[in-house]
């Protein structure tokens, strides 16, 4: 529908990609988050201290986001390509 609107292909592919990083984003801060909150709540009842991971971590949400980004980019590259008449008419 944004083509048909008259959106350019390179800005409709931006559009759905800064969508998907900004939501897949959020989304592993949030999670992180809670999840070591919950974690040194467990794990500090118990032990003195808490050892984070750091490299792990920062290793595994790289990991995540490069995975959900590439996700997203076939889908927007198809996206961006249909054209306009196409897209009114499936609609």
């Amino acid at each position: 529908m944004l083509r048909a609107l008259g959106f350019r292909q390179r800005l409709v592919a931006g559009s759905f990609l800064l969508e998907s990083g900004f939501t897949v984003g959020l989304s592993l801060l949030v999670g992180t988050v809670l999840a070591l909150w919950i974690a040194n709540r467990i794990v500090t009842s118990t032990y003195p201290s808490f050892p984070l991971p750091v490299l792990a971590l920062a290793l595994i949400l790289a990991g995540s986001y490069l995975v959900a980004f590439l996700a997203t980019v076939l889908p927007a590259r198809a996206a961006s390509r249909i054209r306009p008449a196409e897209a009114i008419r499936y609609e």
